[in-house]
């Protein structure tokens, strides 16, 4: 399952395989939330401060997802 993330419409939003797409809302600089589903998203970032996954919090489960250029 893929994971994207992009910037549309002034905000992130994200996209769940063949979902539609979904607008995060930031509580943090790396935790984010959904208000269409009950989902959180936590950006995993690396040395340099850039994101290298995210977990999706749903449902009192954790998926992580390794970033893909």
């Amino acid at each position: 399952m893929l994971f994207d993330i992009a910037i549309a419409k002034g905000r992130l939003q994200l996209r769940l395989g063949d979902q539609p797409q979904f607008p995060l809302f930031a509580e943090s600089e790396t935790k984010f939330y959904l208000e269409a589903v009950d989902a959180q998203i936590t950006f995993v970032l690396d040395a340099t401060g850039k994101a290298a996954a995210l977990v999706l919090h749903q449902g009192g489960r954790d998926q992580q997802a390794a970033r893909i250029e």
